[in-house]
C-alpha cells in the first residue's frame, strides 16, 4: 500500500505543544506514494475518488463543497494520538488542524481513517468492522454516542 505524510504544525490537546512540520507527527496518508505533503501542495490522486478507495465514507460531498478527511497523529511530545482534519479543494491541500473527535468534526467531515475503529469500539461498545466488513449506519451510531 502506498504512503506519504501529512505534515504541519499541530498542537496537541493533551499536553498543549506545538509540533514540528515534518514526518514524527506521523500523519500518514495510503493516497500517495511517498513524499511530504503541506498546505498549499496538490496531487492529481487527492480526489474524491481516491479518498473513497482508502476511506471509510462519513458523508458525501455536495457540489464545490471542500473535501474534509479525518486522519490520526501522533505528538512528538508526549506520544498521544489525536485527530487531523486535512480539507481539499479540488486536488489542492488548503488546511491541516488539529481537531478533536467530536460532533461537529465528524458532522462535517467526508471521511475517516480506519484507526476510528478503536475509539468508535471505546465510544459505542461495539465493533466497527464485525465480520471483516464496516458498519454501514457507522456515522449515525458514532454522532449518537458522541452526543451523550
Amino acid at each position: 500500500m502506498p504512503s506519504a505524510y501529512f505534515v504541519a504544525e499541530l498542537d496537541c490537546p493533551v499536553c498543549g505543544s506545538r509540533s514540528p512540520a515534518d514526518e514524527s507527527i506521523e500523519l500518514v496518508t495510503p493516497l500517495v506514494d511517498g513524499g511530504f505533503w503541506t498546505v498549499g501542495e496538490s496531487d492529481p490522486d487527492f480526489t474524491w475518488r481516491n479518498i473513497r478507495v482508502y476511506y471509510p465514507i462519513l458523508r458525501e460531498p455536495v457540489d464545490d463543497e471542500p473535501v474534509q478527511l479525518l486522519e490520526t497523529w501522533v505528538c512528538p511530545t508526549c506520544g498521544s494520538t489525536a485527530w487531523a482534519r486535512i480539507t481539499f479543494e479540488d486536488t489542492v491541500i488548503k488546511q491541516i488542524a488539529a481537531v478533536p473527535l467530536d460532533v461537529l468534526t465528524v458532522s462535517t467531515a467526508h471521511a475517516i481513517s480506519e484507526d476510528v475503529g478503536q475509539p468508535y469500539q471505546e465510544i459505542t461498545g461495539e465493533e466497527l468492522f464485525p465480520g471483516g466488513n464496516i458498519r454501514i449506519d457507522f456515522r449515525e451510531r458514532l454522532l449518537a454516542a458522541l452526543q451523550r
